[in-house]
């Protein structure tokens, strides 16, 4: 086991995140992914930013300005229509269908 350990290369991440449902938010160079204990990525999709799992959800960016929701498969679990959402706390999101930023 030892040996097994001395060969492997060390990863350093810019962030690491504390683990909640097992999972753990990870991110280098501008990309998001999640791991489990043993620290192998979990799922094949990395993110423009995630949060931790909460309530069954990780809340995740795509596309630089889309927030949705993943479930523990990685799969979307609302429809990405939503300009913004935050996490889950007691069954319930805080999301924002449009955002206009004006002067």
């Amino acid at each position: 086991m030892k040996a097994n350990l001395a060969k492997r290369k060390p990863t350093i991440f810019d962030l690491v995140e504390p683990f909640k449902e097992s999972l753990s938010v990870v991110r280098k160079d501008e990309e998001s992914w999640f791991v489990n204990h043993e620290g192998r990525r979990v799922f094949d999709t990395s993110y423009e930013w995630a949060v931790s799992f909460q309530c069954g959800f990780a809340s995740v960016t795509i596309d630089h300005i889309r927030r949705l929701h993943i479930d523990h498969t990685g799969r979307f679990v609302i429809k990405p229509q939503f300009s913004s959402a935050g996490s889950f706390f007691e069954d319930l999101a805080l999301i924002a269908v449009k955002i206009v930023i004006q002067y």
